[in-house]
């Protein structure tokens, strides 16, 4: 049990920090916590209270080494309650995202105390490693909202006017450490295409004015769906169309017959709450972000009829033989 103000460290060499100040992380926070390091120790220290049945932990994660040869002391943690016992129970995170590109290692994953305050403060919080794997220990029996945001102002908590979201859904912390829950990050914003009328008005007319021989036919295929998807094709010269298809259990066809020249980008939604616009995630609900196709193209040739398979779902990252 410990309730103090300060917690120290000694080591057998000599001790630097690289990076120590943006990585350090308390759980739950302690406000005002700073550090000093004096030759082979290092002190961390605060001003604040600490609250009653509670543990903590600070972690330094790998950003402190030997002055000489700056060999890393991996994991390093400070782990204490104010209780007699220190919570054990974990939880698991798994992120993944829909881009490639995605630095997971960016992403906040925080743990809400229900109900979550208007703040959205998580009670605890942690950084994603690069592989998206988020780890919580020494956590209490509580249920809890479990959250991957981007912390882009560095706040600890999720700003919901600007920062991305992975929503997790609720949580018990456990001791099962094989069990991991996975979150989905939206790393994107769908973007309905804006329409030009008088562009589209003028398109219209040169369109009627071209003969069979100067365009082309698509026929596109839509497999079987679950939920209303909104799809928008737009051409190279911004001739844009947009298509709503109900949920079926067969395939449906649109036969576009006088199409110009050209390529075609298709992208579109599942309209899932039927608002007729496409909805990020929703809080109130815990609604996710509704699903987006994968971005396609098709070309049209004069005087061709061309079949383009509506592809509305990502294929598995790692399917199985």
């Amino acid at each position: 049990m410990f309730t103090g103000k300060a917690v120290r460290a000694e080591f057998d060499e000599y001790i630097q920090e690289k990076g120590l100040r943006a990585a350090l992380v308390s759980n739950p926070e302690i406000e005002g916590l700073r550090y000093k390091i004096r030759g082979r120790s290092i002190e961390l220290y605060w001003d604040s209270e600490l609250k009653a049945n509670t543990t903590y932990r600070i972690d330094c994660g790998n950003h402190i080494g030997d002055l000489n040869e700056n060999n890393e002391y991996p994991h390093l943690e400070f782990v204490w309650s104010t209780e007699p016992a220190i919570d054990s129970l974990k939880v698991r995170a798994q992120l993944s995202a829909s881009k490639p590109s995605t630095d997971l290692s960016a992403l906040s994953v925080g743990l809400f105390q229900l109900p979550v305050d208007s703040n959205f403060a998580p009670a605890f919080v942690t950084r994603a490693d690069k592989e998206g794997r988020a780890d919580f220990n020494y956590l209490p029996g509580n249920t809890m909202a479990l959250l991957a945001f981007e912390d882009l102002n560095f706040n600890r908590q999720w700003d919901t006017a600007s920062e991305r979201i992975a929503w997790g859904d609720t949580v018990t912390p456990y001791l099962d450490t094989t069990r991991v829950l996975e979150l989905s990050f939206q790393d994107f914003d769908f973007e309905v295409p804006v329409l030009d009328t008088l562009r589209q008005d003028s398109l219209v007319a040169l369109l009627d004015s071209l003969g069979e021989k100067e365009v082309g036919a698509l026929h596109l295929l839509i497999p079987p769906i679950e939920e209303p998807l909104v799809v928008w094709m737009v051409g190279d010269q911004r001739w844009t169309q947009r298509f709503t298809f109900a949920a079926r259990s067969d395939t449906q066809t649109v036969v576009l017959e006088s199409l110009f020249p050209g390529n075609y980008a298709l992208l579109g939604y599942f309209d899932t709450n039927l608002s007729g616009t496409w909805d990020g995630f929703q809080w109130n609900g815990k609604l996710p972000a509704e699903q987006v196709i994968p971005a396609q193209s098709t070309a049209v040739r004069a005087q061709w009829e061309v079949d383009h398979p509506l592809v509305v779902k990502a294929p598995e990252k790692n399917p199985q033989p």
